[in-house]
């Protein structure tokens, strides 16, 4: 149930950063939305390691695809 959460806190956080946005998005919205739920409102954040290593791979191709030759 707390891996069903965290994705949850971590869609939103992706969302909000996405709509204001921030510079890697699907990266600093979840890692900000789910520590600050961790951390002010004492949510047990955890997730699956199948789920964490998927979710690396995703995160590296869509950063790594915003890379062109004038950066």
């Amino acid at each position: 149930m707390s891996t069903l959460i965290t994705i949850s806190i971590g869609t939103i956080g992706a969302i909000f950063a996405w709509f204001i946005g921030a510079p890697a998005p699907f990266l600093t919205g979840p890692a900000t939305f789910v520590t600050g739920s961790a951390l002010l409102l004492n949510v047990n954040c955890q997730i699956t390691s199948p789920i964490r290593n998927f979710s690396f791979v995703v995160i590296g191709i869509s950063t790594a695809e915003g890379i062109d030759t004038q950066v």
